[in-house]
């Protein structure tokens, strides 16, 4: 059984809108910068058509959804997924 001090896992549902990719290079950068980074960022990419950005592939993960999930469900996918 896993225990809590296993790793963090950070997740990030980015859909298909704008709004929803505008803040997200600042929210990599405030997980990069914490006092304990994370094991893993998981960013779930909800139709949004990301294009990995080089700098962010050794600290980023991206999973593209098969379908629209929504934000709320693709956070919950990518909690399911860490």
């Amino acid at each position: 059984m896993p225990s809590r001090d296993d790793g963090i896992t950070v997740v990030i549902p980015v859909g298909p809108e704008r709004k929803h990719r505008q803040y997200l290079d600042d929210a990599i950068n405030s997980v990069r910068v914490q006092q304990r980074p994370p094991e893993r960022v998981l960013i779930i990419d909800d139709m949004a058509d990301l294009t990995p950005v080089p700098w962010w592939r050794p600290y980023v993960e991206i999973y593209r959804s098969p379908w629209r999930l929504g934000v709320a469900h693709a956070f919950n996918f990518g909690v399911a997924l860490s």
